[in-house]
């Protein structure tokens, strides 16, 4: 419905700006923050964070830092979890991210149509049939092949490499 729509946008504002807001709360390694982090269970602070840095710590959550962040403004919780969650796990999101990026490359990476599976190195004897029987065009066809093995599209790889650069020269 139209209501659950605009109450959605309002929480997404919210934590756009809660986010942007802890990039730049600087939190400096004074006692008061390096005792509340040894009381979490994490190290102590060397100099000065962000409050977002501080919250990627897997021991450290948004409501324990309250304590230390005297103009938190007053947020819903289910605001507060998204804040958390998203700033914990950005940096594995931007990872996966990198490697769906990766895999849409291989994914297209062109397999010659000449090869000979037999003579290359690395790949596993049913790899090697697997891939006579099938002659599949690309790498991503290739690792959709059953019995097919990361190693085995790894060693196509770098083959098939060995084959461009040697043509190349």
């Amino acid at each position: 419905s139209e209501q659950r729509y605009k109450k959605f946008l309002r929480k997404k504002t919210l934590v756009e700006k809660e986010k942007e807001r802890l990039k730049e709360v600087i939190i400096h390694a004074t006692q008061k923050v390096n005792e509340l982090l040894n009381k979490l269970g994490t190290t102590s602070l060397s100099e000065a964070v962000t409050l977002a840095t501080l919250l990627t710590r897997p021991e450290v959550t948004y409501n324990q830092t309250a304590s230390i962040d005297p103009n938190r403004p007053e947020l819903p919780a289910e605001a507060t979890e998204q804040v958390e969650i998203q700033i914990k796990y950005a940096g594995y999101i931007k990872r996966q991210e990198i490697q769906v990026k990766r895999f849409k490359k291989l994914e297209n990476y062109r397999i010659p149509k000449d090869i000979d599976y037999f003579n290359m190195h690395g790949i596993s004897h049913e790899g090697k049939e697997r891939f006579s029987e099938v002659q599949p065009i690309s790498l991503g066809q290739a690792k959709r092949i059953p019995g097919i093995t990361p190693s085995d599209i790894a060693a196509l790889m770098i083959n098939i490499e060995k084959i461009k650069r040697v043509k190349r020269v």
